[in-house]
């Protein structure tokens, strides 16, 4: 045994002097990762979904860094530890982060980061709930994006300054958001095109229509199908008939509402596919509608049965729901009330097997 030990201390010795022996775990540690290093491991952290070891790396960084050292790497790490604060919930790190981010990119005069660090000021007012600060960091940053020539972040504070104007709510909000968004329609030709601006103007008139704002609602359907007749877009021309003959409709304007849906139907008859065949379904069963109202009841009822076709094709419950609504109103109109009743009894049938009767009990036009 003796022997053995001898001979065990000895290979020992040989590995000490050529320093091949092990080191001990404290001394088996790597070097000091370096800031390259670092802002590569957080942002490996960051797309594995592990917001604190990312936080940890970008602490470290600014452990490493001295007083007036790598300027602009010290604004993007207080930025990235602002938006790991944000996401997290933590807005009150998040906007002391932001604020030394500004500070420093505004001592660098890096405008880019400025503006963009406005913006980023700006979603923790808004995330606050605090919509008029938020409103205003945004119109910061639009006065530097402007200077700067920078569509692109301009298309992006129009948008959030579009959904402030929306959350503050609203009497106006379709006004301010057309303003806000001039920049985005003014670039179409740089996102989405004109097309992209057509559907823009339409979703300001649908919001325009949820205000009960006529007025508004029908300016932006007309500048909609303006954009879709210059695209000869049918689809586009078809929705912005029928959405100017739903605000015509709800304005009692018959005839005129019945015009524009006779050429929604014409524009949505020379295309094909699923769009098309919800865009028609809506369009009779405002028809069917009109009908009823106008006294004209075999037309409502044509007009219920060829929505009600389609929404079968479809299989679309809710709107089928819609449809056997309208034919039982109609029953009771026409004093037919045993279909009527039929008809009620079968929705609410289907209500039960299909739990969709929410979606049928909607204003119409």
């Amino acid at each position: 045994m003796h022997r053995v030990q001898k001979i065990a201390c000895s290979f020992f010795c040989l590995l000490l002097s050529t320093g091949l022996v092990l080191a001990s775990p404290a001394q088996a540690q790597e070097k000091p990762q370096t800031i390259d290093e670092l802002f590569q491991a957080a942002r490996e952290f960051r797309e594995e979904n592990k917001p604190n070891k990312a936080r940890d790396s970008y602490l470290q960084i600014l452990e490493l860094l001295q007083d007036e050292e790598n300027l602009r790497i010290r604004a993007a790490t207080y930025n990235n530890l602002g938006a790991l604060a944000a996401n997290k919930g933590d807005l009150d790190k998040a906007e002391t982060y932001y604020n030394d981010s500004l500070a420093t990119r505004k001592h660098l005069g890096d405008q880019h980061g400025v503006a963009d660090t406005y913006h980023n000021l700006g979603n923790i007012a808004q995330l606050r709930g605090d919509f008029e600060s938020a409103s205003d960091w945004y119109k910061q940053s639009l006065t530097v994006r402007e200077s700067l020539g920078d569509t692109a972040g301009l298309i992006h504070t129009y948008n959030a300054l579009g959904y402030v104007a929306v959350a503050r709510g609203v009497q106006n909000a379709i006004g301010k958001i057309s303003r806000y968004f001039y920049g985005y329609l003014a670039s179409k030709d740089i996102i989405g095109g004109a097309d992209g601006a057509a559907k823009i103007y339409r979703k300001f008139g649908s919001q325009g229509q949820i205000n009960k704002d006529l007025n508004e609602a029908h300016s932006f359907y007309e500048q909609a199908l303006a954009l879709s007749e210059d695209l000869n877009n049918r689809l586009g021309l078809a929705s912005s008939y029928s959405h100017l003959g739903e605000i015509a409709q709800i304005r009692r304007e018959w005839s005129r509402a019945i015009s524009f849906y006779d050429r929604a139907i014409e524009q949505y008859e020379s295309v094909n596919d699923q769009e098309q065949q919800i865009g028609l379904a809506t369009v009779y069963n405002h028809l069917g509608n009109i009908s009823v109202k106008r006294g004209d009841f075999g037309s409502a009822e044509e007009w219920y049965n060829q929505s009600l076709t389609l929404y079968q094709s479809m299989e679309d419950k809710a709107g089928q729901i819609r449809i056997y609504v309208g034919l039982a109103i109609l029953s009771y109109e026409e004093k037919s009330y045993l279909t009527a009743a039929w008809r009620f009894i079968r929705i609410a049938w289907k209500h039960f097997t299909t739990g969709t009767l929410r979606w049928s009990i909607r204003a119409s036009p």
